[in-house]
């Protein structure tokens, strides 16, 4: 006669509580009913009643107990070729080498990713707190120290005080 799995656990929780020195969970009687028209025999067990702890323990299910993750895939951009920054994404940085120049970096309709430099209007520096160029006496003092290799960039646009608002306020 074949028994279903769980009568292999019945057994073994029997031989646990025999031989246990800790407390095992309890079950109630179980009442065994037994076909024999089928030609394989099978036996069922109704009315087996489980402690709360292995009902507890045997209604979980792991799949429904793991909270939702949303993830996100960082874009990689391609850098144009005609670039004059390592652009990391479209926005604004500051230029390393003087505190009124910054870079200006956006998507190009084939896809890449362009920086150019601007220099912000006389009497302007650029803002790391804002990504702006704002007025010199609204900010720190520069602190850059300003290098013979930054002096041979060429290609710098120069910003007037009527740009500012358009330039900053639309989108890369």
């Amino acid at each position: 006669m074949r028994r279903p799995s769980n009568v292999l656990i019945l057994l073994i929780r029997r031989n646990v509580k025999e031989t246990a020195p800790y407390p095992t969970p309890q079950t109630t009687s179980v009442e065994e009913e037994t076909t024999t028209d089928d030609p394989d025999e099978t036996t069922q067990f109704l009315g087996e009643t489980l402690s709360p702890f292995e009902t507890t323990l045997s209604s979980l299910n792991p799949m429904t107990e793991v909270p939702d993750v949303e993830t996100t895939t960082a874009k990689t951009w391609v850098l144009d070729e005609y670039s004059a920054y390592d652009c990391p994404a479209p926005g604004y940085y500051p230029f390393e080498g003087d505190c009124f120049r910054f870079y200006r970096c956006f998507e190009t309709p084939k896809g890449t990713l362009k920086g150019l430099l601007y220099k912000c209007p006389t009497g302007y520096n650029y803002s790391l707190e804002h990504h702006r160029c704002a007025k010199e006496d609204s900010l720190p003092p520069c602190m850059k120290k300003l290098q013979a290799a930054h002096l041979r960039l060429a290609g710098v646009i120069q910003l007037s005080k009527s740009d500012l608002s358009w330039f900053f306020d639309r989108d890369f």
